[in-house]
Order: structure tokens, then sequence, then C-alpha cells
């Protein structure tokens, strides 16, 4: 799912894993040269490599668990000609997430996350993950898979985190961007993307 956002192009996908797509993800950048390329499930341990030229690369990966499967994990790959800096990310309840701080000179701080919301875990602790990840910076941008579902972003049916993330962002100043159609088929589901700033309002 790919982005227009301050000028900048960003791509958010859920990789399931990967290593097993490396090429698929070199052919998309090849076509579409993103500025930033947001991965959720990556899937990768402390053996495993991601470098793309030009790429500058920041991951979080699950820690590994007693199982020959590897699971969940978050990464992100900004251009490295892009002025920026890696943003530490706190535990969290309910999310993995990776962070990156855009610093354009002469421009306002812009806080990039790629988050995956487990989709076992209890749904309770979802507004003090986003309030800690918005909290970063004025201007804040989430991208990633919430596992949420919600008509009000194109989803045939609510589900618990979508009405949580809905409640989050009726309180607060957020605002969500979604596409009109589903992007994972087989499934009637939607990427969402959570925009947070306090200066100006986002379409």
């Amino acid at each position: 799912m790919g982005y227009n956002c301050f000028g900048l192009r960003i791509t958010s996908w859920n990789a399931d894993g990967v290593r097993s797509r490396i090429i698929e993800l070199r052919d998309f950048i090849d076509k579409h040269s993103p500025d930033l390329i947001l991965l959720q499930e990556t899937h990768l341990g402390s053996g495993d490599t991601l470098q793309i030229p030009n790429y500058t690369t920041y991951r979080d990966d699950r820690p590994t668990l007693p199982t020959p499967k590897r699971r969940g994990g978050t990464a992100i790959l900004i251009k490295s000609s892009l002025p920026h800096f890696r943003t530490p990310t706190q535990p969290m309840g309910t999310a993995e997430a990776t962070s990156v701080t855009l610093a354009p000179p002469g421009s306002n701080h812009i806080t990039i996350t790629s988050i995956y919301l487990m989709i076992h875990n209890a749904i309770a602790n979802i507004h003090t993950d986003l309030e800690t990840i918005f909290s970063i910076s004025d201007v804040s941008i989430i991208c990633g898979d919430f596992n949420a579902h919600n008509t009000y972003w194109g989803c045939s049916y609510n589900n618990g985190r979508g009405k949580s993330i809905k409640n989050f962002i009726n309180s607060t100043n957020t605002q969500i961007i979604a596409p009109t159609t589903p992007t994972r088929f087989g499934h009637n589901s939607a990427s969402i993307r959570l925009c947070s700033d306090e200066k100006s309002t986002l379409a």
C-alpha cells in the first residue's frame, strides 16, 4: 500500500516473511523508488540481514521463542539520502513498532512508524500504545497492520480493535487515511494509516 504525504512516497507492507519475498521487494523498489518502506511481520532473526542498495534499514525483530518458526517483527527502509535518525520505541503491551524521525533542514521533524498489532493480544493497551508513539513528535505518521476492522475505513464489519482505534481518533487530533478497496486479497480487509499533526490537518 503506497501513500504520498509531505511530498514523500511511503509504502507499507505486511510481508509475512520478507526473506522469501525479497525479489518482489527489490522489483517493487526498482519500479516505484519509494522514500520509505514500512514492513510488518518480517520474521527475521539475529542472524538474518536485510540490505537494499541506497537504503538504510532499521529493524525490531520479535525476540526468539522456543520454536523454530520466526514470527512478527517490524522494519523501516529509508533512502539513505534523507536526513533522519533512528527513534527508539519503548516496549508496548499490544504493538510491535519501528520508528524513524525525518529531520529536514528548516522544517519540523516528522516521526514515521511501522506498526504491527498482534492479533492474539488483548485490545486494552491499544490507546496507551498509540499515545506512546504519538508522544514522540508533534507530527507523526503510523502505517502498518492493525488487525482492525471498521466500516469507517471500508471494512464490511467492525471488530474490537477497529472500535478501539475509532474511539481513539474521535478523542484525539488524529486522522485515518484508508484505501477505498481491500488490500488483502481473499479477505475483506483494509489498511489504515494514522496521522497526527497538532499544527495542520492532513487530507
